[in-house]
């Protein structure tokens, strides 16, 4: 019985953690959150500001504009994706 039981605290804690506590898990929260400042015509050095340095850097074409990437919420389906002009 005590077993099971501490099996289950185990197992809720350690969902807990994932879903809610972990770093990732904050920073992608906080990701979401600073998301909603940015605002369309916004440039690089103000987006940076808003949203802190992206996790990941990529170009949309040959001479296109960066684009930002920073990493989700957990379950989200996507990652917070911010394209300049």
């Amino acid at each position: 019985m005590y077993i099971v039981h501490e099996s289950a605290i185990c197992c809720a804690s350690l969902l807990a953690y994932v879903t809610w506590l972990s770093p990732e898990t904050r920073e992608g929260r906080r990701n979401r959150s600073n998301s909603k400042y940015v605002k369309r015509g916004m440039n690089m050095q103000q987006v940076l500001v808003v949203m802190g340095h992206p996790d990941r850097i990529a170009a949309a074409g040959t001479n296109a504009a960066p684009v930002y990437y920073y990493k989700p919420p957990f379950g989200a389906s996507s990652e917070v994706t911010i394209f300049f002009q």
